[in-house]
């Protein structure tokens, strides 16, 4: 319908004239194409957006990966979080639109194992757009709605003026695939206008008396502005003053926050007009059928800090009855006849759906509104639902309980009997804890939050509690994380009960729980893990395990094996989990060969991190001056081969989930004897993504030693002649060849060896090595013939030569050449970079234009993929890592 050679503004302009002339298009940030409902200029709110598109020119593009680059744009600007979501995104060109409902993609925009961060939308090829194109496949191609503009004019109208025109007098439907999002935007609009001021808000919040959400499940839920259940802890209600309807919400539950307010009253601080225009465009309330499971799903509008401090994350059904399933193994198929189950982190319950007996199972959770829901489901749970899916809890098992700071039992007055201070728990579950402790479970999926979070706000303090108080000499730094609190005091206070928790690894074999793992003895039973990304929130790519323990049988853990399941439930193999002390990790090893006394050739920076987690932060660079927070050491001749070593062992295996939170160890002797391990690894490290050596450096302050300045500005990485890759000039540095070729002569080596030694034990504020481990590691890296490599290193060398031969045929008259080019720079040369945005330099593009260097650097890659196959064995035959 329109030109194939239309530029894509006027093609945007045309389309908005011709088909979206009843409403507003304006642009939006990195979105192509946004329309907003004209209503909304004039009203409180900000624009209601009812589309946003993709608009690509000509008719050649694919529009399912139009929709792709639209849902990564969403995602990677966090644009649902930042505006109001439209009703539908869509995709268009010269020819053809398509539409798409937001609610069918807004779980992918909000997944969490992408890294959204260092996406790049437009890039068709690169990981992320084409993992995302196999996520959204099938949703795209069954639900996308597309028009042909010259054959489907008058349907597209019609879809136009009774789909995407939704307002006032088309009210959107709420259920469980979008109730979340029109959370967000109350939150935005209507939550301004309850009239609480901040202090109120911050000690409500803190205290969990009440949560914002609270206050929009008794709007959701109502109905002429009157909530209809009235077993939820905030109420919707009305009243006439001076002939005029005005809105309140009941506190049903008072705590003590509103003692002011006699009735348990707060009013809206406007004279209810928000509040109207925003229920105007939602139909209100849901449907019945979906209310149990909003109720259920109460944790996907609780704030991050309030999730993550009283463990308000849902578990999964398929993973919770994966863990039911382990208990049985565990404990003998009438497990739930012959054990009592407290939750202690209940939430609304969902770990305890299909169990049976409802005499022996306990629900417990720090707040009181979660403890009203799950009455309110439990109860519904009862009348007309499956087995399999129903609570089958006493309601008076259903309980208001701070694990971290309530007591267990009643104080009572030794004299007289009298109850002095009376325990939340039920006295049934008391005198299970004082007289039948090894008839309880302890079933739970515990609170993550963790103090030393890097985000600036929501966690400070998280981890103060009475147990925390109590038993910190023997947590110490695991204190930082509330599943250690609740851990211990499990493990102190009710010592032969049998815990089955879901959680992180980190207990097994962090080095933040190295004292905590000398108190923690057990009896490992069973367990799985199972990625994070599937439970709703939890961020990262690393596995979580629920692993069952009796507490009774005191046994030293040596290892744990788990089965390993993928987040479609499929059993993919088994993973052991080794437990170690503190001093058992390769950044122990590293540090012995710190040396700055000598001619220094770059930095290795990241040696304070001994896991998978944090391989990212390990690389090289010319010097400690580029790195804003250095944790590393200076590479020189005497040190190149272990720096090597270190940085091959951490990258030549890719990180997944399943490893993530492997340790890498100090190693066996068996590695220093192995020449071609050795070679290898050097191979490899000069011609790794890690390796950050430059020729173009720019000058800039140093910040601390920089080990006499002798790498400064110049990269003594080449690893061939001038000659070899046909330079125009002589390389400042050829000691990487000298290196190699075994032409670096003589040095004093132990006494190089032992000054590291002796900065490694001032740096670690350890006592000095001794004699004779010091005699037992003193060797000398420094060849003193050409090093022989294996067919792979070769095949490695053989791919980079050709690539540093292609960069000097191609650049030697371009303004960007550099004579003595890294790996690096070539790379940059060839690829570019984004544009420069505040001065920041862009990102490196992912691709080159020039299609010879692109078959050169995958002809690299492959070459280094090879060699990192052959490095894997040797990394667990000298114990770097433990299978």
């Amino acid at each position: 319908m329109y030109p194939l050679d239309l530029q894509e503004e006027s093609l945007k302009q045309r389309v908005a004239n011709d088909f979206f002339s009843a409403f507003d298009y304006e642009p939006l940030d990195r979105i192509d194409f946004a329309i907003t409902l004209k209503e909304s200029k004039n009203s409180l709110f900000p624009n209601i957006y009812a589309l946003w598109a993709e608009a690509k020119r000509g008719d050649d593009a694919d529009i399912y990966a139009s929709l792709i680059q639209l849902i990564l744009t969403i995602g990677a600007n966090n644009l649902h979080r930042i505006h109001p979501i439209p009703e539908f995104i869509g995709a268009f060109d010269a020819n053809k639109i398509a539409f798409l409902p937001y609610k069918y993609i807004k779980d992918f925009v909000m997944r969490n194992d992408f890294d959204w961060t260092s996406i790049t939308p437009s890039e068709h090829n690169s990981e992320a757009f084409l993992r995302m194109q196999s996520l959204t496949e099938a949703i795209l191609r069954d639900k996308s709605i597309i028009f042909t503009y010259a054959k489907d004019t008058k349907e597209l109208q019609d879809f136009i003026k009774n789909s995407v025109a939704k307002g006032k007098n088309n009210p959107i439907e709420i259920d469980l695939e979008n109730f979340d999002s029109v959370y967000l935007q109350w939150y935005r609009i209507v939550l301004p206008t309850i009239n609480l001021n901040q202090n109120a808000w911050k000690y409500a919040r803190d205290n969990l008396i009440a949560l914002e959400s609270d206050f929009f499940l008794a709007d959701l839920l109502s109905e002429d502005n009157t909530t209809i259940n009235q077993n939820l802890r905030i109420l919707l209600s009305k009243r006439v003053e001076n002939a005029k309807e005005k809105l309140h919400y009941n506190i049903k539950i008072d705590k003590g926050l509103f003692s002011w307010n006699t009735e348990n009253i707060i009013f809206l601080n406007d004279d209810n007009s928000t509040h109207a225009q925003f229920w105007n465009r939602y139909k209100r309330p849901p449907k019945e059928e979906f209310w149990d499971k909003i109720y259920e799903r109460r944790d996907k509008l609780s704030p991050d800090d309030i999730r993550e401090r009283k463990g308000a994350f849902f578990t999964p059904k398929m993973w919770v009855q994966k863990a039911q399933e382990y208990l049985a193994e565990s404990l003998g198929e009438n497990w739930q006849e012959e054990y009592y189950i407290w939750d202690c982190a209940a939430g609304t319950g969902n770990l305890l759906v299909g169990l049976k007996n409802a005499r022996n199972i306990y629900a417990s959770t720090i707040d009181l509104s979660d403890v009203l829901i799950m009455k309110e489901l439990n109860k519904n749970d009862l009348s007309d639902s499956p087995v399999s899916t129903q609570r089958n809890i006493l309601e008076s098992h259903i309980f208001q309980f701070d694990f971290l700071n309530d007591c267990f039992f009643d104080k009572v007055d030794e004299k007289s009997g009298k109850v002095l201070t009376k325990s939340k728990l039920p006295e049934s579950l008391q005198n299970i804890i004082k007289n039948e402790p090894q008839k309880l479970v302890i079933f739970i999926n515990p609170p993550y939050a963790e103090v030393s979070s890097k985000k600036p706000q929501g966690k400070k303090g998280v981890n103060l509690s009475e147990v925390h108080s109590k038993y910190k000499d023997i947590l110490q730094t695991a204190g930082r994380e509330l599943f250690a609190q609740f851990f211990i005091r499990i493990y102190k206070e009710i010592p032969n009960s049998t815990l089955a928790s879901f959680s992180t690894l980190k207990y097994i074999n962090g080095s933040a729980f190295a004292n905590f793992r000398k108190e923690f003895k057990a009896k490992f039973l069973k367990g799985f893990i199972i990625p994070a990304w599937t439970f709703d929130n939890v961020k990262g790519n690393f596995p979580i395990g629920f692993l069952v323990w009796n507490l009774g049988d005191k046994k030293d853990i040596k290892k744990c094996k788990v089965n390993v399941f993928n987040e479609n439930n499929k059993r993919i193999g088994n993973k052991n989990f080794y437990l170690f002390k503190k001093d058992e990790v390769i950044n122990k090893w590293i540090n012995q060969h710190k040396n700055d006394k000598n001619k220094n050739i770059g930095w290795l920076d990241g040696i304070n991190g001994n896991d998978f987690q944090h391989n990212y932060i390990v690389y090289l660079v010319n010097q400690k001056a580029q790195v804003v927070n250095p944790r590393g050491m200076w590479i020189n001749a005497y040190n190149l081969i272990p720096a090597s070593i270190y940085l091959a062992v951490r990258h030549a295996i890719k990180a997944s989930w399943i490893n993530d939170r492997d340790q890498f160890l100090y190693p066996n002797d068996k590695w220093q004897k192995d020449t071609e391990f050795r070679n290898d690894c050097l191979a490899f490290t000069l011609f790794h993504n890690q390796n950050y050596i430059k020729a173009s450096i720019s000058p800039s302050p140093a910040e601390g030693d920089k080990g006499g300045g002798y790498s400064e500005y110049i990269n003594h990485f080449i690893p061939f002649s001038e000659s070899q890759v046909g330079a125009k000039e002589a390389f400042k540095s050829d000691f990487m060849v000298r290196f190699i070729n075994g032409k670096l002569g003589k040095d004093d080596t132990a006494s190089s060896l032992r000054a590291g030694k002796a900065s490694t034990a001032i740096y670690d504020s350890a006592l000095p090595f001794d004699k004779k481990e010091i005699q037992a590691n003193t060797q000398s890296f420094i060849p003193t013939k050409p090093l022989e490599f294996s067919k792979e290193a070769q095949e490695v060398f053989s791919t980079g030569l050709a690539l540093w031969r292609y960069y000097h045929t191609q650049a030697k008259n371009s303004d960007k050449y550099l004579n003595d080019a890294s790996l690096y720079d070539i790379k940059e040369f060839f690829q570019g970079r984004g544009e420069t945005i505040n001065g920041k330099k862009g990102k490196m593009n992912a691709r080159s234009e020039d299609n010879h260097y692109n078959d050169l650097i995958a002809q690299l890659r492959i070459a280094l993929q090879t060699l990192a196959d052959k490095i894997t064995p040797k990394i667990y035959e000298y114990e770097f890592l433990l299978e």
